[in-house]
């Protein structure tokens, strides 16, 4: 494989690496969403139920976890298209093929400016959500 291949296979495995943190944090989130509304539902039948009040307990907890390491795990993968995009740049200026290897420096399909707001405000809102039902439920 020549250093092109290489270079676009590195760029690809990133960003669809980022993708999927994204769709396993909104999956785990809904999951988590679910599992909380039917249990506050069946709660408010049965008040004696204490693996239902556990359930109600920790879920907000598990959620804003997992939103924070959703976020920590993207921030990685934009660190790693950072670093990736700043060495081919430096290859760009080495090599006499300028144009060849200009088509390697790309953000990629939501990675430009409103894909890294997208990403990072997913996370946010998710762990703003978790607060304020952890903080209704303990009030």
């Amino acid at each position: 494989m020549d250093i092109i291949e290489l270079s676009r296979e590195a760029l690809y495995k990133e960003l669809e690496t980022k993708n999927h943190r994204i769709n396993w944090l909104l999956v785990t989130q809904s999951l988590i969403v679910a599992a909380f509304g039917v249990a506050s539902k069946l709660l408010s039948e049965n008040k004696s139920d204490q693996t239902l009040q556990l359930l109600l307990k920790y879920a907000p907890v598990l959620g804003a976890s997992l939103a924070a390491l959703s976020f920590i795990g993207i921030t990685g993968c934009y660190i790693a298209i950072y670093n990736l995009n700043k060495h081919y740049k430096k290859l760009i200026n080495e090599d006499e093929n300028v144009e060849t290897l200009r088509i390697l420096i790309f953000k990629g399909r939501c990675s430009g400016l409103i894909g890294v707001i997208y990403s990072y405000l997913l996370c946010v809102l998710f762990l703003y959500m978790w607060y304020m039902i952890w903080s209704n439920i303990n009030a």
